[in-house]
């Protein structure tokens, strides 16, 4: 899954000149393309280390988020 909205958002940032970009639609494609990377390394470290149900969802939240920052920094 990360694969697929990785792949599907660097194509649509690739379409949309940055300039022409909504806050929203800069976001969307952040949260689909970084994100996902950072999500799913924060969902891999906590479950192996033993983190479950609102551990898990709050370091998967926190994955998500540093990714946006991240991607909000490097553009």
């Amino acid at each position: 899954v990360v694969c697929i909205e990785l792949t599907e958002d660097e194509i649509n940032e690739t379409a949309v000149p940055l300039e022409s970009q909504t806050l929203e639609t800069s976001l969307q494609i952040s949260r689909k393309k970084t994100a996902s990377l950072f999500r799913l390394a924060a969902f891999s470290g906590a479950f192996l280390s033993g983190l479950r149900d609102k551990g898990l969802e709050a370091a998967t939240q926190f994955g998500e988020k540093l990714g946006i920052a991240f991607q909000i920094l490097d553009d």
